[in-house]
């Protein structure tokens, strides 16, 4: 997911650069690769989630309820 979301901050650069021209296509180009780094900023989000759910912390250890 690091390099998807990669590809997109780099898409969005990159067509907002060309964009300063009026390029429609190309301001197209960047709102999609907007929401494409939303979209899997989302993912991660949902993931996390999942994982704290399951008592999953950093590190791979577990969360003891009775510690919390």
């Amino acid at each position: 997911m690091t390099v998807l979301l990669g590809a997109a901050h780099e898409l969005v650069r990159e067509a907002t650069r060309i964009g300063a021209q009026g390029n429609v296509v190309v301001m197209f180009a960047a709102g999609y690769g907007q929401l494409l780094s939303l979209l899997v900023l989302d993912l991660e989000v949902s993931r996390l989630q999942r994982e704290l759910g399951r008592g999953v912390v950093a590190g791979g250890r577990g969360l003891d309820p009775e510690c919390a």
